[in-house]
């Protein structure tokens, strides 16, 4: 599946290689909830960063394939440096793992409520002071 602004180009499951199976999903219905789930962030709030539309998407479709990072990993630094991109292959595993500790902290509400905040200074405060580790 590719994505382009609103747009879902879905390739048929028949052209995905065969053995793709995990966790009773196959990659192909996987990869159609995460673009779904970029479709609904973008929804959720127009101006939602990268990685945090990355991560809510791969948690929506239950694609855990991402290593745990530590938190001395993190930064407010790194996070502004994935802001607008999506040519980092880090968005992927960092935004995944700052979906996992907000879900970690409030759930799935606590993860949509700091996805709709639009004022990227509102967003930074509140990440800071939910996850204390988190430094600029």
């Amino acid at each position: 599946a590719m994505k382009s602004s609103d747009d879902i180009y879905i390739l048929s499951p028949e052209v995905m290689p065969a053995g793709m199976e995990r966790d009773g999903y196959t990659r192909f219905e996987k990869t159609l909830k995460h673009e779904i789930g970029h479709l609904y962030t973008k929804r959720l709030n127009s101006q939602i960063p990268s990685w945090l539309n990355e991560g809510i998407s791969l948690y929506l479709a239950e694609q855990d394939v991402y290593k745990p990072m530590k938190h001395e990993e993190i930064s407010i630094e790194l996070l502004d440096k994935l802001e607008d991109t999506n040519t980092d292959p880090r968005i992927y595993q960092v935004g995944y793992n700052m979906a996992m500790e907000l879900v970690k902290l409030g759930g799935k509400e606590l993860l949509l409520e700091i996805a709709g905040t639009e004022e990227k200074i509102d967003r930074d405060i509140v990440l800071v002071e939910l996850l204390p580790w988190l430094k600029k």
